[in-house]
């Protein structure tokens, strides 16, 4: 029994359309054919802030801050992780070091400078 193949769509739908005609399904195995996987590179834009990085950052009265940019569910302000959703986090997102951004606080728009950017290692 041979299994057609055919693109849907935009291509990233497969659907298997089966022959008519009734076969001895029991006797019978069915392989796929293999699919390459996605390939996600890492991010090698190094020198710019993007999910995951860690920042340093001193805000107008000098004092320095790091923290790392994470997803919603790891988000703790007390280990220095926040969310990427923040405003502090888009505040910093495709910054570079040296670049002042600013951002809004309950007390006004407040005008911070980035030191360092830093990502963790990569696993092997």
């Amino acid at each position: 029994m041979k299994i057609n193949y055919r693109r849907r769509g935009s291509g990233a739908d497969i659907r298997r359309i089966w022959p008519t005609q009734p076969a001895d399904v029991e006797n019978r195995t069915l392989s796929y054919p293999d699919f390459p996987r996605p390939r996600f590179p890492r991010q090698t834009n190094r020198d710019q802030i993007f999910f995951g990085a860690t920042v340093t950052y001193a805000d107008a009265r000098g004092a320095e801050h790091t923290v790392t940019i994470v997803g919603i569910d790891e988000a703790n302000l007390e280990a220095g992780l926040v969310s990427w959703i923040s405003p502090i986090a888009r505040a910093l997102l495709k910054a570079r070091e040296g670049d002042a951004v600013k951002i809004r606080t309950p007390t006004g728009e407040e005008s911070i400078e980035v030191l360092e950017i830093s990502y963790p290692e990569k696993k092997r």
